[in-house]
């Protein structure tokens, strides 16, 4: 069994959320170390220190690395690398939630574009298609017709990137100009806001520009 004694909280930026989180920690007296992830090197063979890695990074690529890392050593990853990955493909957390009964929009995973238009002719037009993986809004478009889906196809094979032959169709669902997001803990539903759109947009993803309400 190995003891864990320090906290290593990760970063490669340190934003209002990693400030509040550090106060957090001073009030509670973990015992924690900043760490740069710029700045940390993992050897091999070597003695690497074994720590409890609480990782803020913004690249989801570093983020899922630095969790797989510390968990081989013998550390632990908060959150733990099966969560990282599960939160970051979005076709992997859309079937967890169907598996387990939560309403969904109706979609389809298609791994081409022959069959991402297949898949739009099933879901119906309009309709959201989005890479697997991605935040922020990227890449994310609302499609009307499969002229519409074949000009993002040439687009996305115009990029040479090998994830984005995989195509998520997807339900359009229309909303009274706002959604919410629910933040869950356990069992327990801690936070709440709507987000809003603004200038008749169809997207109310936070890293636009939106309204925000608790």
């Amino acid at each position: 069994m190995v003891l864990i004694e320090v906290v290593h909280f990760l970063y490669d930026a340190i934003r209002l959320d990693e400030k509040l989180l550090i106060r957090e920690f001073d009030n509670l007296g973990i015992n924690y170390r900043l760490v740069s992830a710029e700045d940390l090197t993992f050897e091999f063979p070597g003695a690497n220190e074994v720590a409890t890695a609480f990782i803020r990074t913004v690249s989801q690529h570093r983020t899922q690395l630095l969790s797989q890392l510390y968990e081989v050593i013998g550390g632990r990853s908060i959150n733990p690398y099966i969560s990282i990955m599960i939160g970051n493909n979005k076709a992997v957390t859309l079937a967890i939630l169907n598996r387990f009964g939560v309403p969904i929009p109706n979609t389809i995973v298609a791994l081409s574009s022959e069959s991402a238009m297949k898949a739009l002719g099933v879901v119906g037009s309009p309709a959201i298609v989005k890479p697997v993986h991605g935040s922020w809004g990227r890449l994310v478009s609302l499609v009307g017709s499969t002229e519409d889906l074949m000009l993002l196809a040439r687009h996305r094979s115009s990029m040479e990137n090998p994830q984005y032959e995989t195509y998520l169709v997807q339900e359009f669902i229309r909303k009274p100009g706002r959604d919410i997001r629910v933040t869950v803990v356990g069992d327990e539903a801690v936070a709440a806001i709507y987000r809003y759109a603004v200038n008749d947009d169809w997207r109310t993803n936070t890293a636009r520009v939106v309204r925000r309400r608790p």
